[in-house]
């Protein structure tokens, strides 16, 4: 059935809410959102991102179409904060004027309070929940301690919310009880990745970069660099592969915190000559490089940090395997044999296995059904957005 768009649905505001940064280095989820709103502003849709900040004063300003509102607020760590009182009104008046209201990952207690507000507003409310109940299970032992909590604040929202949004069938069937309410989206994948050959620049970049170890093998570690997407774990089982395998790491992502231990682990390990770093890349630099490695690793430590992986979904894009440890979305994406292999949680060897099966096997490669450019991602929200308020509109 067709939905015939009135001038009104056409200009719907919608507030997008996160709890956390989207503008600067990102990581997954915060650049999902920051682009989800870009699209959907392209779209004809007027779009506020709603999120906290350190800062003490309100900001407000324009960002390809998107307005950025920063609520001052209280920081106990990157993701866990609380708006100051003194600024509730202003998330008030934001909210009053939507017709719909986005609130990604209510396990933070700005996102959650902003959800609780909007119902009291009567606005219709969207949730994205990732990786639901698995705080319990998290790498972290002070993380783990606060599952009770986020998993409740989780829960309260997804009773509260008219649909409930999720990335992977991961969280699809765990969220089985409200099957009736949820909608699996995907995040969406830069067309330039998708579909585009790399720049000649870009390559001759990479090139150069890899040259001394164009005789190996080639490993590719993409991504945020930190403890709980696994490097270490990477860097070990080059380690244990070397013993048979001429292979190489490429660490490519943004620096971090961690970058000293890193170098002197791989000093440690005698792997200098194995190992390059080559810090923040291009989108252009990144598919180069994406063509150009044999195996892509994302051993991650826990269900948590893997709700979906793009990371995976980008070296697929490229026709890449990809080797990861059976946690989170990727127990479902990852179809061994066919896009790569999966090893056992934390076994350091079995990954060097599983890498080394990757690199020496043929794979009867099929892209997944959950790779969506941001085109169709887009239109699936607006359809989702449309189709609540409408059905609001009309019971009222």
């Amino acid at each position: 059935m067709l939905v015939k768009l009135s001038f009104e649905v056409l200009s719907m505001k919608v507030v997008q809410v996160y709890g956390g940064a989207v503008l600067g280095i990102l990581g997954g989820h915060e650049y999902v959102v920051r682009r989800l709103s870009e699209e959907l502003s392209k779209s004809g849709f007027k779009i506020i991102l709603l999120c906290p900040t350190r800062q003490s004063r309100l900001i407000s300003n324009e960002v390809k179409g998107v307005v950025h509102l920063e609520i001052p607020s209280y920081f106990l760590s990157a993701r866990l904060c609380l708006p100051r009182l003194s600024f509730l009104p202003s998330i008030v008046n934001a909210l009053r004027n939507a017709d719909l209201v986005h609130v990604h990952c209510t396990d933070n207690p700005f996102s959650f309070i902003v959800a609780l507000f909007t119902k009291f507003l009567r606005k219709r409310l969207v949730i994205t929940v990732l990786a639901y109940g698995d705080d319990f299970k998290h790498h972290e032992r002070v993380k783990r301690a606060f599952g009770f909590f986020t998993t409740f604040q989780h829960t309260i929202a997804i009773w509260l919310s008219n649909k409930v949004h999720v990335e992977s069938q991961y969280d699809i069937d765990k969220l089985h009880v409200y099957k009736e309410k949820t909608v699996m989206i995907p995040p969406g994948i830069e067309d330039l990745v998708l579909k585009a050959k790399p720049s000649r620049d870009s390559v001759k970049k990479m090139v150069e970069k890899l040259k001394p170890y164009e005789k190996g093998k080639i490993i590719l570690f993409l991504g945020r660099i930190h403890k709980g997407k696994g490097i270490f774990h990477a860097l070990s089982a080059l380690s244990i592969l070397r013993e048979t395998i001429n292979a190489n790491l490429v660490i490519a992502g943004p620096s971090s915190s961690i970058l000293m231990d890193i170098e002197k682990y791989v000093r440690n390990r005698g792997l200098e000559n194995n190992v390059i770093y080559l810090g923040r890349i291009t989108d252009e630099e990144k598919i180069a490089l994406l063509d150009m490695v044999d195996v892509v690793v994302v051993p991650s430590l826990s269900d948590i940090v893997e709700a979906y992986s793009i990371v995976s979904s980008e070296a697929w894009a490229r026709k890449k395997p990809v080797v990861a440890y059976a946690v989170g979305a990727l127990k479902y994406r990852i179809k061994p044999g066919i896009n790569g292999y999966l090893a056992r949680p934390l076994d350091q060897r079995d990954l060097a296995n599983k890498i080394a099966k990757a690199l020496c096997n043929h794979l009867n490669f099929k892209l997944p059904y959950d790779i969506w450019s941001w085109s169709k991602v887009t239109a699936q929200f607006r359809r989702t957005y449309v189709s609540l308020v409408e059905t609001f509109r009309n019971s009222s």
